[in-house]
């Protein structure tokens, strides 16, 4: 993952503390490879890793969310939408149109933020980073994971710094068939 896209730099955002990091690699398989009558769907494989980053910051969420879009738009994310996903997950959601990476590679990474006005807010099984299925379908296989500690989240807050700011950047790197009609 490249490090100038996750916001973690003291001198370039000050009202960021790192607090901890998830990683989540996960591969999916969907398709049938059919029978005697039925000639299947074929197969695909797809391997996307997830590299959350846990702050704490201070101030007003709303100005502090401006500060992380104008940030993160000087080098490439932007159009930004909220996010119905299916966890059970209480925090806000907001996704970014996917940006290119490396040249000349046409991988697109994606990101989404969250954030949590107090600590108690968390719930690091369904929210945004969460090692773990997060309405995952059947067929996932999580092959590594670098779990989150909601002690050493907690530990980093303040009265200066109660909130928590949650970056996920997601990057498919391995991608192989692909579904056919039946």
């Amino acid at each position: 993952m490249d490090e100038r896209a996750v916001p973690d730099s003291a001198a370039t955002r000050p009202w960021l503390r790192p607090a901890d990091r998830s990683v989540l690699d996960v591969c999916s398989v969907v398709g049938s490879g059919g029978g005697l009558i039925d000639r299947g769907t074929g197969f695909g494989v797809s391997c996307v890793r997830t590299d959350s980053r846990y702050f704490a910051y201070g101030g007003r969420s709303t100005a502090r969310i401006r500060q992380l879009k104008l940030a993160l738009s000087r080098i490439g994310w932007g159009g930004y939408r909220p996010v119905v996903a299916f966890t059970q997950s209480r925090l806000p959601v907001v996704l970014s149109d996917a940006v290119a990476i490396s040249p000349p590679s046409d991988e697109k990474a994606g990101l989404e933020y969250s954030w949590a006005e107090r600590g108690d807010q968390l719930s690091l099984q369904v929210d945004l980073g969460a090692v773990g299925p997060r309405g995952a379908p059947r067929g996932n296989y999580y092959l590594q994971t670098l779990r989150p500690g909601t002690g050493g989240i907690l530990a980093r807050l303040s009265a200066r710094d109660p909130h928590v700011l949650i970056v996920s950047i997601s990057l498919i790197y391995a991608h192989k068939g692909q579904l056919q009609g039946s």
